[in-house]
């Protein structure tokens, strides 16, 4: 019989963008593959790709007693009816639901990929009450028999073994979610002013304001460089900004808006720099994809951002949430093609050597072996 696995995901989307290649290759091992996910329109694709697509009802953002028991119910039922050998959990919600649901079976084995701890460790105000009770969270969901964790950056490693979140034999490092090399390609800039690219939800975690604050200080020096967002809001984020504030900055004049879209690389190929001043990340794909494409990178000195965006070699990075400073370093790349030419071919020899699709995969599958699992 083949192995069964579960992919657990947020949104669909975010599994096209983010899991597609480990589904591939766990199907081309053999494995059936389901992807567990909230719909948004792009479950069909998952089933164009193969592989089976279980719906789930839930939300991002704050937990509802209702919603969320109505999802903890779906993952039951599921589980007990399709009863995976293997089940990977990606994301706050999923890592913290669907790992006590599989303790109901014995023999399942769990990993979960924290991809970032989020605004309740980014937030200094949620720090007395929700912290205190997102380690506890963390530490139930973890800490079942076998369960593996897995995280994207040296310093939520730390954070965890610090804050014993899990149990240390069984905690990993694995540096993001990959990137497809041959999809994400240099390629030459484009004519015209200087194109600066945030690539996210539009988040105050992800450095929004602090992008927008950068475009206004360069906006009243008389500086040509343009400011360009592709992205979207994130309503049942705490921390995402209104839909008429974003029209506002457009109106003003302050950013380009691209919108959600389904292919990033082309945003990439259209713009001179990518920029992510974000607070605390995984490890942001957005930079990764950046840096893949031989474009050079901006970021806030944060966790996760740091481990691509290399000081003086790939990149630039300012204090986090520091505006003043993220325009000056705009400022410089803008005025240096020479500096971004040697920066960008930097964090293309970086992503093939540490954050390709194939280095990333490979290291989840020895992972999965390493537990017994037949594959």
């Amino acid at each position: 019989m083949p192995v069964r696995v579960f992919l657990v995901e947020g949104e669909d989307r975010y599994f096209l963008h983010n899991r597609r290649s480990l589904a591939k290759t766990l199907a081309d091992l053999g494995c059936r593959v389901e992807v567990l996910a909230n719909q948004t329109g792009y479950g069909h694709k998952i089933q164009d790709l193969g592989f089976v697509f279980h719906p789930l009802n839930s939300r991002r953002g704050k937990l509802s007693l209702g919603r969320d028991l109505g999802l903890l119910r779906r993952l039951a039922k599921l589980q007990l009816e399709r009863r995976p050998d293997l089940v990977h959990n990606f994301t706050l919600k999923p890592v913290l639901f669907n790992s006590l649901v599989c303790r109901l079976r014995a023999k399942v084995t769990v990993f979960n990929s924290i991809t970032g701890l989020g605004y309740l460790f980014t937030d200094p105000n949620r720090n007395r009450f929700s912290r205190p009770l997102a380690k506890l969270a963390y530490r139930l969901s973890l800490s079942g028999p076998g369960y593996q964790t897995i995280v994207q950056n040296e310093d939520d490693r730390h954070f965890f073994l610090k804050n014993k979140l899990c149990r240390a034999d069984s905690l990993h490092l694995i540096r993001g979610s990959g990137v497809d090399c041959q999809h994400y390609r240099p390629s030459a800039e484009p004519d015209g002013p200087i194109k600066v690219l945030f690539i996210g939800r539009f988040l105050g975690d992800k450095g929004i304001h602090e992008y927008i604050q950068a475009a206004q200080i360069l906006k009243q020096s008389g500086s040509a460089v343009q400011f360009v967002l592709a992205g979207d809001l994130d309503p049942g984020h705490p921390t995402s900004i209104k839909a008429e504030q974003l029209q506002a900055w457009v109106e003003q004049g302050l950013v380009q808006l691209r919108g959600y879209s389904q292919d990033i690389a082309q945003e990439i190929r259209d713009c001179h720099i990518v920029v992510l001043p974000s607070h605390r990340e995984g490890l942001p794909k957005a930079l990764i994809e950046g840096a893949a494409s031989g474009r050079p990178l901006i970021a806030a000195d944060a966790p996760g951002s740091r481990e691509v965006v290399l000081p003086e070699k790939t990149g630039l990075l300012v204090d986090v949430g520091d505006s003043a400073g993220l325009a000056r370093a705009i400022t410089r790349l803008a005025s240096s093609q020479e500096l971004r030419a040697s920066f960008g071919s930097a964090a293309r020899e970086l992503v093939q050597a540490e954050f390709s699709s194939d280095r990333v995969t490979q290291k989840i599958v020895e992972l999965y072996r390493q537990q017994g699992v037949g594959i």
